[in-house]
């Protein structure tokens, strides 16, 4: 678990936002072994009256960089088929 430098006490970072700047941000933390939690105020996960259309073109190799190989191939899948 990643320390702080001034006490060395293992700390755990609190996303706020489920959506996928925070989905991102936890993936890469995790990936780099820092504890984190998301709060998402979003009851149903199933409904969004924002977010229903996302370019992800330009955020392609940050994402690329943060999310495990695996994870990421679900993006290069077609959605509409």
């Amino acid at each position: 678990m990643f320390r702080a430098n001034d006490d060395n006490k293992p700390f755990k970072v609190l996303i706020v936002g489920g959506g996928p700047a925070g989905l991102v941000l936890t993936s890469g933390l995790k990936n780099k072994d820092i504890s984190c939690e998301v709060y998402e105020r979003g009851v149903d996960p199933d409904f969004r009256t924002q977010g229903w259309f996302l370019s992800m073109h330009m955020t392609l190799q940050t994402l690329n960089d943060c999310i495990p190989k695996h994870r990421f191939e679900y993006f290069s899948r077609e959605v509409w088929g």
